[in-house]
Order: structure tokens, then sequence, then C-alpha cells
């Protein structure tokens, strides 16, 4: 076994110590430099990333930081995180001034913006030449979101998926709901949604995210995925949204989607937020809510004594399998970093098994740590686990964003009764068609 495989991660705030005691000595250096020889100074490698989660990131990664040094012992790493309201800009910005980090993680929505711009490499020579960085080892949907035409413009750091259903177990006894058996399919959602609504109460069913922002996309996409249907045709040349957006599948999924928001959810869907629905979920004024499962800590904080479960995104019908939208995060190199080697050996050692679950802000992207940390971590493992393996990448285009606005937009249409299904999905399609062909 290599040295380096020795490393266990209980131990791993170990290299966290070490880094402090290095650092301790470079101060004690510095106080006598004048009678020291000079040294050569170190190479500076800049990596940059995302807080995600209540996870000290910084203090995370002092440790593979400290790892990494005492194989190089001449390079320096200087981490510097953002929040996400300000990180892509901060990139953006760094990018066209000429000084962007050697290598960051970037949102899997992004991957193709930076690709199709030129910031970052193409990593296929690389990757082929190291064996340790393999496709088998990681989630697929994440994998396949540093696809770009044709081409791998990242590795996957960390993953997480939209969604599953949480459910209050003692609200479904309360109306008589088997509490070991949240609804399954969409039909089931419905019914179980209505049993559960008394707005004389100030109860509903369900609390749907569906506020403008990302996070309702991806809560509509699982569904559209799940329907069999699509955002984007990714393989026509350019691009196209017209009979996929618009197709048979995704008018039905829309049409239920507008039924839930009418029979079981609070008024006002269309301003409810992530925070909002999980708020209402866990005040106890709605029963269900579909959202990621990074909210669990936030269902132990905000509701203690709350009886909770976990189910699978329900499916149009008994016996499909759920699909839910990707989300997370990918490490690339910049193509005007002048250390692409050191931020290569830098992205595999991050992938490394044993360090990629204690760095990974969200899941680990690497199946094998993924099963511990959702062992250990989340409820509903197994469930958590399966929807990840099946899960889809959003459409990978550089257009994203903007295919996004104009799918939230549609939504609200009909949400708001101000267009029929059809008609706001061709409109939809349409648009999005100009945007693509650019």
């Amino acid at each position: 076994m290599s040295e380096e495989k020795k490393i266990d991660r209980r131990k791993y705030i170990k290299y966290v110590g070490a880094g402090a005691v290095v650092a301790a000595a470079a101060a004690i250096g510095g106080y006598y430099y004048a009678t020291m020889p000079k040294v050569p100074p170190k190479k500076i490698l800049k990596s940059w990333g995302m807080v995600q989660s209540a996870k000290n990131v910084v203090f995370a990664l002092e440790g593979a930081n400290a790892i990494f040094e005492s194989k190089h012992p001449e390079v320096k790493i200087e981490t510097k995180v953002f929040e996400y309201p300000i990180y892509r800009q901060s990139l953006l910005t760094a990018v066209e001034a000429g000084t962007p980090p050697d290598v960051s993680t970037i949102d899997q929505i992004w991957s193709p913006e930076f690709a199709a711009a030129g910031y970052v490499e193409a990593l296929d020579d690389l990757i082929a030449a190291s064996p340790e960085i393999s496709k088998d080892k990681f989630f697929p949907g994440a994998w396949d979101s540093n696809l770009y035409e044709g081409k791998m413009y990242g590795i996957p750091f960390d993953v997480d998926v939209w969604e599953e259903l949480y459910y209050n177990r003692d609200m479904f006894e309360e109306v008589g709901l088997d509490p070991d058996k949240p609804p399954e399919t969409w039909d089931d959602l419905l019914e179980y949604g209505k049993a559960l609504t008394d707005p004389k109460k100030g109860r509903w069913g369900l609390a749907l995210i569906a506020a403008k922002g990302e996070f309702s996309t991806c809560v509509i996409d699982s569904f559209i995925f799940s329907n069999g249907g699509d955002i984007v045709d990714i393989t026509s040349k350019p691009p196209k949204a017209t009979g996929v957006f618009n197709s048979p599948q995704n008018v039905e999924t829309f049409e239920f989607l507008k039924k839930v928001a009418d029979e079981i959810c609070p008024p006002g869907v269309t301003e409810v937020d992530e925070f909002g629905a999980v708020r209402l979920f866990t005040t106890g004024k709605t029963a269900m809510i579909l959202v990621g499962g990074w909210e669990q800590d936030t269902f132990k904080a905000q509701a203690p004594k709350m009886n909770w479960d976990v189910g699978y995104i329900p499916v149009p019908k008994k016996g499909q399998k759920c699909v839910g939208c990707f989300g997370g995060w990918n490490l690339v190199i910049y193509k005007k970093s002048k250390e692409k080697d050191l931020a290569w050996e830098y992205i595999k050692l991050l992938t490394r098994e044993d360090v990629n679950y204690n760095v990974a802000s969200l899941t680990p992207a690497l199946i094998s740590p993924a099963k511990e940390f959702l062992s250990k971590y989340r409820k509903g493992a197994d469930i958590y686990f399966d929807i990840l393996m099946h899960a889809k990448a959003r459409p990978l285009v550089p257009q994203y964003p903007r295919i996004s606005d104009i799918q939230l937009d549609a939504y609200h249409a009909i949400l708001l009764g101000q267009k029929p299904v059809k008609k706001a999905l061709d409109d939809a399609a349409a648009e999005m068609d100009r945007v693509l062909r650019g």
C-alpha cells in the first residue's frame, strides 16, 4: 500500500494540525530572517471554492493542503472561498482580468458556459493518463455534467440531488394514512395531499417550492425527467427546445404541477422559495415537502421533535423509476493557470476517496465514500443513494442560465393562470430556440 493510501479519514484532522505546526515554524523563521540564508520563494497554487453548507470548508481543506504541501514542499496553496451569490461573478471578473485561480470548483450548470468561452482546460488527456480518475468511481450524472461537445472539462467534486419526499408521520396518522406507505404515484400525491389539507386549521398537504430561482427549476426538472421528458435536445446542432420542452410528456407534467399547486398547497405558491417551504413543513403548516437531503439538518434544527420520514419522488404511474435532478460542483483548471500540472495533482488529491469524504461540502462525488457519508449522516440513505445513482443533469448548454429563466417564466404563467399549459410551453420553447441559436 502506498504512503498516501495509509491516511485514514478518521486521522485526517492530524493533517490540519500539521499545517498549523508548519505555519508556526514559518512564523518563527520569519522572526530570524536576517540571520538565516535566503530560500527560494514557493510556487503559489490558487484554489477557489464555494461555501455550500454549514461545514467549515476552509478547515476541511487545510488538511488536504497539508497533505499536498508535504509531497510538494516547493508549493504553497492559497485557498479562498465565496458565498454562492457572489461566486460566479467573482470567477468571471478574475478570468476577464487575466488573474483566475489555478483550480476552482464551479457549479455543474456553469460548466458548458466556461468551456464554450475557453476559460477552462479540456482534461481528456490528463484523465487518460491517470487511472485513479475513473468514470465508474463517480455518480454517472455528475461525471456527465462535465461533458461539452464530447470533451471533459472538469472532475466531479461533490454532488446532491433534487429531491426526496419528506413527510410528517404524525400528521399522516391523524387523517388515517399509513406513515409506512408514503405516496408513490402522482395520483397518490394528490389523494394524500387532499386528505391532509384543511384550510380552516391552516394545514395543507404539500410545501411546493415554486418561487423564481434555480431551486424551483430543479423541482420541475425532477418531475419532467421522471415522466420521460426533457428541456433541450443537446444532441441537435444547434441544440433545440421545440418539440422537447413543449412535448406531450411535459404538457402532462405541467398540468399535474398546476393541479398540485391549486389543490394541496398553501396560497401564494409562486412566492414560496426553498427556505419558505422548509419553514412551512417544520412549523406543521404542511405535511409534506419536496426538497434535497441537505435540509435534513434544518429539519432537526427547526423542529427537533417532529416525527418525519423520507420517500421517493412520486412518479406518474406505479412501477416507474423516479429520476432526480442533479446538482453539485466540479473541479476545473483555468487556461491561464501557470501551474496546470500542479493543479491536476491537486484535483487528483481532492478526488481521492479518503480525502473527498472529508472535503466535500455536500455528498462526496465518489460513489464509495458517498455510501459511507449517507449512511452516517442521512435518514433514508438507501433511497437517497438510489436517487443519486439515477439522477440526470440539467441541460448542458452555455446558455443554460437564460434557459432556466424562460422555463420559470412559463411555469409562473401556468401557475398564475395567465396562459394555458400548451401555449405557455410553446411560447417558451420558441424563445429558448432563439436563445440557443444565438
